[in-house]
């Protein structure tokens, strides 16, 4: 998390080879975020973690331009032009900052209602991401949750760092009369099953079964005397599933690229407004926005920032390409968005790349299989 939270590096190269770039990255660990190849030159996004490897990676090659996204521009910002002892102390203000304030939720033991409820009451309540854990009373912020939500009887909220853990208990109603309660357990991804486990209800399907998204797999019901009895579906449904990501490519395409023409705007934000200082009429049809800042700080009053928005026309042309020359680049494409569709939660079997040629077109999809628990409640797979 506090990776993403860091940003990232971008580096503006002249004249490296793509393919031995990938393999170098892939031999170092490098994080590749961003890589796009524009005639001689080529731009690379890495985390900002990581740029002293990616810059020994780059040390035999002229690097144009260094762009960093995130807070570590204004790390790196602070560093240029700041003294050593106003860096630490402001560094020390924001681990104070970060030490007291609100920054993440867990909570647990929900089963009908739905975490967004909680985390909007919250929110409130005054207890959203970035505020104050000073006079925080975890005590009646307990008794409050009760109170707004009747299906809760029991809250228990811990702060942990910045962090609040909260467990609740939901109440046990009485199944027989309650039947909105009732929800089937459905599955969450297309796969193939792999093993059930019912603790209440009945299953509908079994190992080796082919089900889609959707598909009920544990029905909220027992059969007592040929009757079926309605009662809480409970149980686990673990499944194959597979995971693609799919790139497709033509040897004789069209591709767009900047045709140099280039309109620029300014603004001047204070307070969090914009003020515009200067703008050029932007006659382009289409056209790539690239946004840039500066904070101006020396001898002022108050903070103001610089806003330059670069609008670079785009045209389309027509561009002759090799198959083998992007193919190892393409296949990392497809791996990046494969793995891109995956939860945190699963846990990768294996992994496959397949080329398929249609005519002019290539098809390079990778596929990843995971075994995890598919089943969630009608009333989640809606959310």
């Amino acid at each position: 998390m506090i990776e993403k939270f860091m940003g990232s590096c971008i580096y503006k190269i002249k004249g490296l080879n793509s393919e031995r770039l990938i393999n170098a990255c892939l031999k170092d660990n490098i994080e590749i975020l961003l890589l796009d190849k524009n005639n001689d030159n080529m731009l690379i996004e890495c985390r900002w973690s990581q740029q002293k490897l990616i810059k020994k990676v780059l040390n035999n090659y002229e690097i144009l331009s260094t762009e960093y996204k995130g807070l570590c521009s204004l790390v790196y910002f602070l560093k240029k032009r700041f003294a050593f002892l106003i860096g630490l102390a402001l560094s020390i203000i924001l681990l104070i900052l970060w030490q007291t304030h609100l920054w993440t939720f867990e909570i647990t033991g929900l089963e009908r209602l739905n975490k967004s409820e909680i985390t909007k009451f919250l929110n409130e309540k005054g207890f959203f991401v970035g505020a104050s854990l000073n006079g925080l009373d975890t005590e009646e912020l307990s008794n409050a949750l009760i109170n707004e939500f009747d299906e809760l009887s029991f809250v228990s909220i811990m702060q942990v760092g910045s962090s609040l853990v909260i467990n609740v208990k939901e109440k046990t109603y009485d199944e027989n009369l309650d039947e909105s309660l009732m929800l089937p357990i459905v599955a969450s991804f297309d796969g193939v099953v792999s093993k059930v486990d019912v603790y209440q209800g009945t299953a509908l399907v079994k190992a080796g079964d082919v089900v889609k998204k959707g598909q009920v797999l544990i029905a909220p019901f027992v059969i007592v005397d040929d009757e079926q009895k309605p009662i809480r579906a409970r149980g686990n449904v673990e499944a194959q599933v597979f995971v693609k990501g799919q790139v497709l490519f033509n040897e004789n395409q069209k591709q767009k690229v900047r045709s140099g023409k280039v309109a620029v705007k300014r603004s001047l934000n204070l307070f969090g407004m914009d003020f515009p200082t200067s703008s050029e009429e932007i006659k382009f049809k289409e056209y790539e926005i690239e946004k840039s800042s500066k904070i101006i700080c020396k001898n002022m009053p108050i903070c103001f920032k610089i806003v330059e928005e670069k609008y670079y026309e785009i045209i389309e042309t027509d561009v002759a390409t090799n198959f083998e020359d992007e193919k190892e680049l393409l296949i990392a494409k497809s791996r990046y968005l494969a793995y891109e569709n995956l939860e945190a939660s699963f846990e990768v079997e294996s992994e496959q790349t397949d080329i398929v040629i249609a005519g002019d077109n290539y098809y390079i999809t990778t596929y990843i299989k995971v075994n995890t628990n598919i089943g969630v409640t009608d009333y989640e797979s809606n959310i």
